[in-house]
């Protein structure tokens, strides 16, 4: 979790300070490392690459609207949702923040960084395993469809330790892969 202090004004003209929170929950951080062949932080590097502003604006905006949240009084929770993005980017708070992270890319790598756990390559990597294991496409989707795989076998289920079942089940369940043939 990212907790940045801005510097701003109200739209009173009022000066503020205020301690904003960033953060992406790892499994969400996990399904986009997978999603993007190299990884997420490499798709990144590589639009930051290209010198295409409006790719290097598109991809922020949407780092930082997935990213924002509020953290709960007792640090238990932090709480996301599309009305908290679209709240904080209505702020001059967010206008200041955006033009630092596009303007300074020391501050942008701080941000990204800031925002993803260390071991993030490793778990991706355990989760793409797991689903290879449980016949699943971990690959970008290039059909623009739900990826398909096999579903398994009452034999080869019945083999299957209980995080496979788990992962095949999750995935069936949230409507990213259906049965082969349908």
């Amino acid at each position: 979790m990212l907790k940045q202090t801005i510097k701003f004004k109200t739209l009173d003209g009022d000066d503020r300070e205020r301690d904003f929170y960033f953060h992406i929950k790892k499994d969400k951080l996990v399904e986009l490392e997978i999603v993007h062949e190299g990884g997420f932080k490499d798709h990144l590097q590589d639009i930051i690459a290209s010198k295409n502003g409006r790719k290097i604006m598109d991809a922020f905006k949407e780092i930082v609207a997935m990213s924002y949240g509020e953290r709960s009084e007792d640090g238990m929770s932090f709480l996301q949702s599309p009305e908290r993005s679209e709240w904080f980017m209505g702020t001059d708070a967010y206008s200041e923040f955006f033009f630092d992270l596009v303007t300074e890319p020391e501050f942008a790598a701080k941000f990204v960084n800031g925002i993803m756990p260390s071991n993030l390559e490793q778990e991706a990597a355990k989760l793409e395993a797991k689903m290879k294991r449980a016949g699943l496409n971990t690959g970008p989707d290039t059909t623009q469809d739900k990826a398909t795989f096999n579903l398994p076998t009452p034999a080869e289920m019945a083999n299957m330790s209980p995080e496979d079942l788990a992962v095949v089940m999750e995935q069936i369940r949230a409507g990213k892969v259906q049965k082969s043939g349908l």
